[in-house]
């Protein structure tokens, strides 16, 4: 690939990320810094709870698990200001388990849910209705006139009653009481849950594909209640607020898009758009408008770059295919005509209609593909997307995604682009802002997009041959920083497939041998428990020397002199980097020919101390906080440690 190319097909990403990136970012970068909670304006809510044989016990914790959560997010108490909460659970009969004038203390609710037994039986909506509007929003019960009134319903199953809750519902509605249902797994059908709900129905429908999936959009769902309920921020969150638009107002200077930087670019970009139910009719023309106006600045041609458009539902409609006439003028006059559809947001089967029928796999030499997906929703099949949007990733194919409304699933939209997360999922607050700010020039976007970007995967599959050992010092940092390091672990792997010369394994602190109680070596509880205090976790030095005895023994270096040794150790600031053990135990084992990289997480670990006693700078990864990780320790990780053999290769990768 000649140095002309490669500077071509930078300045295409530069663009690209400068279009995405362009707006906005005070909203999604505050949602995902600082907590939702819902505070002063007073609210009546009432959970209904599907109680019903169909869920598993487990299943039914997670439910009232949930409701905690939400709990905690509000400004629960008898106050005239304040939210009152009320609870019901049904199955052939409904329960109320908590009414609304219950709600004096929120740490005593929360008990009371957690004690919350599972009826079992059938899946009786129209009780659960009529439980609620005739007894639970009654005065001598807590509710109160004038306060909106909002109920939450959970179920993953099909109403026995549906005719009967449809009217119930309907009878709810005239009472003012805003219904919100949460469909959960693949058994719901939206046709009776859609008439449940209220106007307009896309607002008060969300699904989740499981219940594991209910913590994933658990703060979609506080967006959708607390719509109208202000947030209230603390002085520190204020402050940081200030800070991150300050810093903002500085990325998103107004200067003028360039045109010149699409030309001569040989690349297929493939626009991906949502036209489901839950974008209006104005918003689809807002939509079609800001795509005619991205399509513009394209140079389009069969020997440029080739442009597809596509829109989807739970169905598939191109619009116009790579392999069409690629005549601009054309295409903006087909966009342009294009009518409103609606339907559910089937995400995963429009990927799968893009990467089976969308792209040419075959194209043209040297083309990159691109694919840039734009949408305001949850897809109904979230399994699904994450699985196609992979399979489109191993293929070489770099998505970027567009998330636009309020109450975007942040997650999911990480789940389908590329990474890092940061560069290639951008969200805006609405369609209006979007258009108004598309002429923008990221600045900043475009200037640190400098590298190449080549299949993560094929340049693994090149590499020179690699055992890794993973090293994780887990009894230090704790369950919840681990597990999150072992999510990205597993991506890593995932990323390397199969054909990878890079051999991996996972290394974790554990009792020291000498430590061990042996069976019948005590016999009374006093000297037990003196052993169980004196116990000692391996230490950080115990684990580089682990690693350089047992899991990379000299022994080994006569036959593996080919291999690279790696030692990939985890830091944050609680690992201990000025111990003399350690730098000794760093010593020996780079003595023993094993290289260490470090993944420094956060900004309290001094780095300069890590290079003077642990690794070279190069072989430093700085991660801001452990959320960051699986958005960008992948990339971090290929650019880091794929190296390919051949020298004319390394040295094309090293100039990019």
């Amino acid at each position: 690939m000649s140095e002309n190319m490669a500077q071509k097909r930078t300045l295409i990403y530069c663009w690209i990320l400068t279009f995405v990136s362009l707006v906005n970012f005070q909203t999604s970068i505050c949602e995902e810094h600082i907590p939702l909670k819902c505070y002063g304006t007073p609210a009546d809510l009432v959970f209904v709870v599907d109680s019903s044989s169909s869920i598993w016990p487990s299943n039914f914790t997670k439910q009232l698990e949930f409701i905690q959560y939400m709990i905690d997010r509000l400004d629960v108490g008898m106050n005239k200001l304040q939210v009152r909460v009320g609870i019901v659970t049904f199955s052939d009969w409904a329960m109320v388990n908590a009414y609304l004038m219950q709600s004096r203390d929120k740490s005593v609710l929360k008990w009371k849910i957690g004690l919350i037994k599972q009826i079992q039986g059938r899946t009786n909506i129209a009780n659960a209705l009529n439980t609620l509007v005739s007894r639970v929003y009654k005065a001598e019960n807590g509710a109160r006139l004038g306060v909106k009134r909002i109920a939450i319903l959970l179920t993953d199953g099909i109403s026995q009653t549906h005719k009967t809750a449809a009217l119930v519902a309907k009878r709810c509605r005239k009472e003012n009481i805003e219904i919100f249902a949460i469909g959960i797994g693949n058994r719901i059908r939206y046709d009776e849950l859609s008439e449940l709900v209220s106007r307009p129905r896309w607002k008060y429908l969300i699904h989740a594909p499981s219940y594991e999936d209910l913590n994933r959009i658990k703060n979609v769902i506080i967006r959708k209640t607390c719509r109208n309920l202000p947030l209230r921020l603390s002085a520190k969150e204020r402050k940081r607020m200030r800070r991150i638009q300050i810093g903002d107002s500085i990325i998103t200077d107004d200067i003028q898009l360039d045109a010149k930087v699409c030309r001569n670019i040989m690349a297929d970009v493939y626009f991906l758009m949502d036209s489901s139910s839950s974008i209006r009719k104005t918003d689809f023309r807002k939509q079609l408008h800001i795509l005619r106006k991205v399509i513009s600045k394209f140079q389009i041609g069969s020997n440029k770059t080739r442009v597809a458009v596509s829109f989807f539902t739970h169905q598939f409609l191109p619009v116009w295919k790579l392999n069409d006439l690629q005549d601009k003028s054309a295409i903006l006059r087909r966009i342009k005509s294009l009518k409103y559809l609606e339907g559910a947001t089937k995400t995963g089967y429009a990927l799968y209609k893009v990467r089976t029928q969308g792209f040419i796999w075959q194209n043209q030499q040297n083309a990159d593909q691109i694919l840039i997906v734009f949408t305001d929703g949850q897809s109904s099949d979230y399994k699904r997307t994450r699985y196609e949007a992979k399979l489109l990733k191993r293929r070489g194919v770099k998505i970027f995604v567009v998330g636009i409304g309020p109450y975007v699933d942040k997650e999911e939209l990480n789940s389908i682009a590329s990474t890092p997360s940061i560069e290639y999922v951008h969200t805006f607050d609405s369609f209006n802002s979007l258009s108004m700010t598309s002429g923008i020039l990221n600045v900043k976007a475009c200037s640190a997009v400098k590298q190449m970007f080549f299949n993560d995967q094929n340049v693994c599959n090149k590499t020179q041959e690699t055992d890794l050992m993973f090293v994780v010092n887990n009894h230090l940092i704790g369950y919840n920083k681990t597990e999150k390091i072992v999510n990205v672990v597993a991506e890593i792997i995932d990323l390397l497939g199969n054909e990878s010369p890079i051999r991996t394994g996972m290394m974790y602190d554990d009792c020291e041998t000498k430590e061990d109680i042996p069976l019948g070596s005590l016999q009374e509880k006093t000297a037990f428990i003196q052993r169980i205090d004196k116990i000692k976790f391996n230490s950080f030095a115990g684990m580089i020397r682990k690693l350089r005895l047992n899991v990379f023994p000299v022994e080994d270096i006569k036959t593996k002199n080919s291999s690279r040794r790696i030692g990939f150790l985890f830091l944050d600031e609680v690992s201990n980097i000025n111990d003399f053990n350690v730098i000794r135990e760093v010593k020996r084992s780079l003595g023993n020919g094993i290289q260490l990289y470090v993944v420094v997480i956060g900004d309290r670990v001094d780095i300069s101390t890590i290079e003077r006693n642990i690794a070279p700078r190069e072989r430093i990864i700085i991660i801001p906080s452990y959320n960051d990780l699986k958005s960008l320790l992948p990339s971090k990780f290929t650019e880091k440690l794929c190296r390919l053999k051949e020298s004319s290769q390394h040295s094309q990768l090293a100039s990019t």
